[in-house]
């Protein structure tokens, strides 16, 4: 369980809100190529989004369709490593903040007389973002980036969802 999601029916078009957080303390990955150098740290990301869905049929199972429109966050705070030696190289701070556009595509399922419904959806996250990243070494010195990019990041299962509905189908 990492997010939230709201949803409000006028029986033709379902308007969303939804906010999700995602942590994870022994992140670690190789930069640049698998001998150059290990980075380990922590990585958080935070996303609001707003958005719409509708449904392509009505009935026990539904495939439905939308987009959301928001901002997200990204942060990592680490410190890479030579792979060869193991010797530390730099301390790395990295901040991306921007907006993201997530067209998607789905399948639910109601149950117990449209009470309660599971959901799939798999989308793309489009996003624009201001990143920055500050390398510190160990003689103090820094190097400092600051540039925006486009990123485009595939969601297979982009979310997984229980729904408990408070109104009638």
């Amino acid at each position: 369980l990492n997010g939230l999601i709201f949803k409000f029916n006028d029986n033709q078009i379902s308007y969303r809100i939804q906010g999700t957080y995602y942590k994870e303390d022994d992140y670690s990955f190789r930069n640049n190529c698998k001998t150059c150098e290990e980075v380990n740290g922590n990585f958080k990301e935070f996303s609001l989004k707003i958005g719409f869905e509708k449904n392509i049929i009505y009935g026990a199972v539904q495939p439905f369709w939308g987009a959301d429109f928001g901002s997200k966050m990204i942060t990592f705070d680490g410190t890479a490593y030579d792979v060869t030696s193991g010797g530390k190289l730099y301390d790395v701070t990295v901040e991306k903040n921007g907006a993201v556009i997530y067209p998607f595509l789905g399948l639910k399922a109601n149950f117990f007389s449209g009470q309660l419904t599971l959901s799939a959806e798999a989308g793309l996250d489009i996003l624009f973002s201001n990143d920055k990243e500050v390398k510190t070494y160990a003689e103090n010195s820094f190097t400092q980036d600051d540039f925006y990019r486009w990123g485009f990041y595939n969601k297979p299962l982009g979310m997984l969802s229980i729904q408990y509905n408070f109104g009638e189908n």
